[in-house]
């Protein structure tokens, strides 16, 4: 009897991708490692390619179990809608999970879905200049996809909330899966710190100390609030001088968060380096005197997790999953407060006691979270789903 048939949408696969590309990758690794009894089929836009040699690439692969079908069908397209049906229907599987949302609304073969959060309805996504048909278009793919599926699998219970709250689903049909931090964002010994910080100057241009933030530059992620409560920081604290550090690549649609770091009195000391290599991310990671994230809203949040990884203490919103994620690891100060938030960012500066209890709860945090469940939890809910 031949084994089940799984189709993996991996057409967030690479990195570039952010959150959803780290989640693709890291339940393809651990579904390889735990040998699990079916046979899967990964899909890849060309992009993705690379990105999948350096994930098989360590790992033992039978290639009769996993294998790749390349298609250059971009997300949330016409084609998506059209030309993907075709696909799946080639490919002949019993099941298909779908990583994101977007799915071919008229697939009709079980399917179960990863709804990450739920951003699309409280902060919509896309362009500004989005027609009305096209955000539409987004929140019935969105229903269709919590409501056809034989699973929804989401990152936190405070995303599932959201969905049996706003999408009216029955509790039961929501599985919580946790995610996980990279092996590579670990802590390094204080004492080589400053060495970690002397090389990362040289090559990012950078003056420590400095604080971080890393995530799309999206309102939502709470940026403005940053860049205002920075300035409050600096002018209430003349003798303190560490830069921000702002990873990410700007958004053309949101361009009032160039123009605010722009106009800041300390706009010098906000470095913009964009998107930066892993290896570059984990040394700022380790090196940062304090990670800093306002988010407005997560599914789950990995940023202030991977920092906790690389003992840097954390500074983030009291709302949504990131009470639930971080517990008390973390600085919470109320969300869309700038002087909360610039008062937190002297106080973790400048208190070292407070700067090491934070960095060994954060360390102590990130253990409670792990890939490997997140793996063996899924496939439990794949052998339900084909069940």
């Amino acid at each position: 009897m031949s084994k089940p048939h799984i189709v993996i949408d991996g057409r967030f696969l690479r990195r570039s991708t952010g959150g959803i590309g780290r989640y693709t990758q890291a339940l393809i690794r651990e579904l390889i490692n735990l040998a699990s009894p079916y046979r899967y089929t990964v899909l890849l836009r060309p992009a993705d390619q690379a990105d999948w040699a350096m994930l098989v690439e360590p790992l033992k692969v039978d290639t009769d179990q996993w294998q790749t079908h390349v298609v250059d069908i971009p997300h949330y397209s016409l084609a998506e809608q059209t030309k993907l049906i075709q696909v799946l229907r080639g490919l002949k599987p019993d099941l298909v999970h779908f990583t994101n949302f977007n799915h071919p609304i008229r697939w009709r073969s079980p399917f179960v879905v990863t709804i990450h959060d739920l951003t699309i309805l409280k902060y919509p996504v896309g362009t500004r200049q989005a027609s009305k048909v096209f955000q539409w278009a987004f929140r019935q793919t969105l229903r269709h996809a919590a409501l056809a599926s034989r699973q929804v699998i989401t990152v936190s219970e405070t995303s599932k909330n959201d969905l049996v709250g706003l999408l009216h689903l029955p509790p039961a049909k929501v599985a919580v899966t946790y995610e996980g931090v990279d092996e590579i964002f670990q802590p390094v010994n204080l004492p080589l710190r400053g060495r970690g910080q002397r090389l990362l100057a040289e090559k990012l241009h950078l003056r420590p100390p400095y604080l971080l933030f890393v995530s799309q530059w999206r309102p939502h992620k709470g940026l403005p609030i940053l860049i205002e409560a920075y300035d409050l920081f600096r002018k209430a604290n003349p003798r303190l001088k560490p830069q921000l550090v702002v990873v990410g690549q700007p958004n053309a649609d949101y361009p009032e968060i160039l123009a605010a770091i722009k106009k800041s009195p300390y706009g010098e000391d906000i470095v913009r380096p964009g998107f930066i290599s892993e290896t570059d991310l984990v040394h700022l990671y380790q090196t940062a005197e304090a990670f800093v994230f306002p988010s407005l809203y997560e599914g789950f949040g990995l940023p202030p997790l991977e920092a906790m990884a690389a003992g840097t203490p954390v500074i983030a919103s009291d709302t949504s999953c990131l009470p639930e994620i971080l517990g008390e690891a973390a600085r919470l100060v109320p969300a869309n407060d700038p002087s909360a938030l610039a008062s937190a960012l002297a106080e973790v500066v400048t208190n070292r006691l407070l700067w090491r209890q934070l960095r060994a709860a954060g360390l102590a945090r990130v253990r409670q979270f792990s890939w490997r469940k997140m793996g063996q939890e899924t496939l439990a809910i794949y052998k339900a789903a084909l069940e």
